[in-house]
């Protein structure tokens, strides 16, 4: 994505401090240099990231700090969809990329989260949700070619669409019926995601 800097340079010609925002101005960074490393200030309006799922940030604000061989960003808060997100991260790239880290979800609409990633299956709700996650990638581009998320979720007051679970629940013949809809209160349970699968535990 195109970018614009204001650069502050120093009386010896050594980068002191710098600004840089999206072209659309919906990102914006505050970078400056202070003891053999880099110290970040981000903020986001109305973004969506240009590396994983595209789901857009209602807004968003963190801090991180970096040096030669990686970053750690020691918070981010946001919103997304009607709810709030938070999480931290730690990122390395020597010798290939990768990244790790955690987040929590507090009454984000599932449904405008889902069509990114089950779109033949709808599930409408509030969605809380706590997560760890590891990627890892040849480069940065592919970084979330090897992606493991492992997450605890309660989803409330909501409905899995184009699946009908009732058949299962009565115990009639044991396979979900299609098309449908099954209407729950509450949902919590356990999901793995690893490899382009989803697996999902203790429901």
């Amino acid at each position: 994505p195109l970018i614009d800097a204001t650069v502050q340079m120093s009386e010896t010609g050594k980068l002191e401090s710098a600004i840089i925002s999206s072209a659309d101005r919906k990102f914006k960074a505050e970078v400056s240099l202070k003891g053999g490393r880099v110290e970040i200030e981000f903020s986001a309006q109305q973004w969506t990231p240009p590396l994983g799922p595209k789901l857009t940030f209602d807004g968003l604000h963190g801090k991180a700090v970096a040096d030669a061989g990686g970053m750690r960003i020691s918070e981010v808060v946001g919103g997304i969809y009607g709810g709030t997100a938070r999480g931290r991260a730690t990122a390395s790239w020597t010798g290939g990329w990768r990244a790790d880290g955690e987040f929590s979800l507090g009454d984000v609409a599932l449904r405008k989260v889902t069509p990114e990633f089950t779109p033949n299956m709808p599930i409408s709700g509030k969605l809380q949700a706590k997560a760890g996650y590891a990627l890892a990638g040849s480069e940065l581009g592919k970084l979330f070619d090897g992606t493991r998320v492992q997450a605890g979720f309660d989803v409330q007051s909501g409905a899995i669409e184009n699946v009908d679970l009732v058949p299962i629940i009565r115990g009639a013949d044991g396979h979900a019926g299609s098309g449908g809809q099954t209407r729950f209160t509450e949902l919590t349970g356990q999901m793995v995601f690893s490899g382009n699968s989803y697996q999902y535990r203790q429901l």
